[in-house]
């Protein structure tokens, strides 16, 4: 029995040792989510017992975090944070089950993880919430998100977070958290934002509709983060400063799956109704443009010819039946280094001013759906 209990332990201990070795040396880097245990079991050929017991000892230790229903994530506490030199930036991004591959998200987080390393930070990319929706986040996620900052406060020199994350899990950190910037989004909050230039953007959307003689215009107002209402009234402002009668700017209101054949009843009844000249149609991003365009184009109408249709974002790959869009691209690398640049100025305390928005210019890419 003492001999089993001796091999048992032995068993454990190599496992504890391989696991910690792979988190020590990089191997499993912080945020990194280990395989499924059934997998991991089965590859370090132990039973189930065996790993759960060296991974309750990682997690006593601070190595590792299990989160419910997400798996078991490499992370920090504050003992480890001692151990490490250099400065510690974070980046808070939700993990939302179920939503679509988002090309310029994944080039934005790869955008920011490299000006983070390459400015001398080691990076902590923390589990974070599963439970997020775009539209209505939950108390509960909001908490969660809430909860998770908090325990980062003590160790981390700086936070990025990704637009996703609503003011309402940030609030409590505006006046007293560590150095924050919020990535790609508007905020009433007195955090630091870095976003696009919506000003300039709607500018030169109204300039290229008006100079290819489109005298309708169809406004799509998506109501999920201030970046979208600002947008909106920028772009209400510019055309009204260019004398576009009140009675030529239809706005539809809303984007969600759940309403996509009322708002598209609402289009289709607004173009028949103004057949006297062309209609350009601002969408509020490059998912719901290319939506509209294939909708359209099922009605009989031409894109570019008959009805205009302008994105929003720069989606790589924003594509209508082998025609690019039309739409406004947010560079993500002049986004990522703007806010790191923030993040880094307010560690080192040469920004006094206060916490406000810093926009980043933006491109206008023609496509061929005007």
């Amino acid at each position: 029995m003492e001999n089993g209990m001796n091999k048992d332990q032995l068993k454990k201990n190599k496992v504890y040792g391989l696991l910690k070795g792979k988190i020590d040396n990089g191997e499993y880097p912080n945020g990194h989510r280990l395989p499924p245990e059934r997998e991991l079991a089965k590859n370090l050929d132990v039973s189930m017992s065996t790993l759960r017991s060296s991974l309750d000892r990682l997690e006593k230790e601070g190595m590792l975090d299990r989160v419910r229903s997400q798996g078991t994530f490499v992370t920090l506490n504050v003992d480890r944070r001692q151990k490490l030199h250099g400065r510690i930036a974070c980046i808070m991004r939700p993990i939302i089950p179920g939503q679509a591959e988002n090309n310029f998200l994944d080039a934005l987080n790869a955008s920011l993880s490299h000006e983070i390393l390459k400015n001398g930070f080691q990076l902590v990319v923390p589990p974070c919430v599963t439970s997020l929706s775009a539209h209505h986040p939950s108390s509960d996620a909001c908490a969660e998100i809430a909860c998770a900052i908090g325990g980062l406060q003590g160790f981390v020199d700086g936070i990025i977070v990704e637009q996703r994350i609503p003011d309402s899990a940030l609030e409590r950190f505006a006046e007293t958290s560590r150095p924050m910037v919020i990535l790609d989004r508007n905020t009433d909050l007195k955090i630091d934002s870095v976003t696009s230039d919506h000003g300039q953007a709607v500018k030169m959307q109204v300039e290229l509709a008006l100079k290819a003689g489109y005298g309708n215009f169809l406004v799509c107002r998506i109501d999920r983060f201030q970046n979208d209402r600002l947008r909106f009234q920028e772009l209400n402002k510019v055309l009204l400063s260019r004398k576009v009668p009140k009675d030529k700017i239809n706005v539809v209101e809303g984007w969600m799956e759940s309403n996509a054949g009322e708002l598209l009843q609402k289009i289709f009844e607004i173009m028949k109704s103004n057949k006297d000249r062309k209609v350009m149609v601002f969408a509020g991003d490059d998912a719901l443009a290319i939506f509209l365009c294939e909708r359209l184009e099922r009605r009989g109408y031409v894109i570019g010819s008959d009805v205009g249709v302008m994105g929003f974002g720069g989606f790589a790959g924003a594509v209508v039946n082998g025609r690019a869009l039309t739409t406004v691209r947010m560079d993500p690398l002049k986004l990522a280094a703007k806010a790191v640049e923030i993040l880094l100025d307010r560690i080192n305390g040469n920004l006094h001013d206060p916490r406000r928005t810093h926009n980043v210019e933006t491109q206008l890419e023609l496509g061929n759906t005007i």
